[in-house]
Order: structure tokens, then sequence, then C-alpha cells
């Protein structure tokens, strides 16, 4: 889950304790749709059999399915949609 939490200057997208600042005039232009938010990660484990594998992922989010800067509350959770993209979105 990710959580957004505004400051007075600036506002951060978080996952557990570790803060990644977004400037707010982005954070401004995702919520219009202006730009989109990515999120890009791999996960690499050794299944059941020993075999490794790797899975590749990409997230996206803007406009509507973003949420709203002014509905915040500090503290408290926005709840964002995001969206499968169409590239690095793998297994192996």
């Amino acid at each position: 889950m990710a959580v957004l939490s505004s400051t007075r200057e600036k506002t951060f997208l978080s996952k557990n304790t570790t803060p990644y600042f977004i400037p707010l005039e982005m954070i401004r232009a995702i919520e219009t749709g202006a730009q989109n938010l990515y999120v890009f990660g791999v996960a690499s484990y050794r299944d059941t059999f020993g075999i490794r594998r790797r899975t590749d992922y990409c997230y996206s989010t803007g406009g509507d399915a973003f949420g709203s800067v002014a509905k915040m509350t500090e503290g408290e959770p926005v709840p964002i949609k995001w969206n499968v993209t169409a590239f690095h979105n793998r297994a192996t």
C-alpha cells in the first residue's frame, strides 16, 4: 500500500517508513493527468523447486486514479488506483 502525506512545502509518497519526495508541483500535475507517476520493481526469489525466478513489474497512476492532494489529511492514507503498464512486466 502506498500512502501520500503532505507537508508545508512538499508532498511525498512512502512505502513503510522510507519517504520518496516528490515536489508539490509534480503532484498537482499527476493529479490533473498532465503527468503520470510510474513505479518499477523487481522481485527475485527461488521457487519451491529451488529454481531462481525474477518478476519485473511496472504500475502507473495519474488523473482521477491518483486521488486528490486537496483532500489529504496529514498521516491519513489516500486511495490510489494503480494500472499495470504495457511494459516492464514479465516473469521468468
